[in-house]
């Protein structure tokens, strides 16, 4: 498993998919990894979660009158792009099948979202509109 301890170092460490995913980064950001660099964003404030907190109540209602329609809903997933070192964590992401409870990273490579949403960032909107949409494609 890889252990970054310094901010300063995240972007200068190349990696895998197999890498990123158990990886260790410092505490206190977001991160991607693209193309095989980790990039580190800061964790978004009030202005960013707040849509985020009405898309999701919105989702689990839905959830709840339709258990069958959603296997499983996260805020924290990854999505793994194929053929790419490319891992993408959008801000909310839905799955019609789930393997139930489990710890290991390698379901972010064997699942994929029927549904990803991302709030834009401000500033990021090249990167959310674009580059995100791109890989999520």
């Amino acid at each position: 498993m890889v252990a970054i301890l310094s901010p300063d170092a995240v972007s200068k460490v190349r990696m895998t998919v197999d890498e990123y995913l158990p990886a260790d980064l410092p505490e206190g950001y977001r991160y991607e990894l693209v193309n095989g660099v980790v990039e580190m964003s800061r964790i978004p404030g009030p202005a960013h979660d707040n849509p985020l907190a009405r898309l999701t109540k919105l989702v689990y209602r839905y959830h709840i009158a339709k258990p069958h329609v959603i296997g499983h809903i996260t805020l924290n997933g990854g999505v793994v792009i194929p053929g790419e070192d490319t891992v993408r964590e959008p801000d909310l992401a839905l799955y019609r099948t789930w393997p139930g409870d489990t710890e290991s990273y390698e379901v972010w490579k064997q699942y994929v979202p029927f549904v990803v949403a991302e709030v834009v960032a401000r500033g990021q909107s090249r990167r959310d509109y674009e580059d995100k949409r791109d890989d999520y494609r």
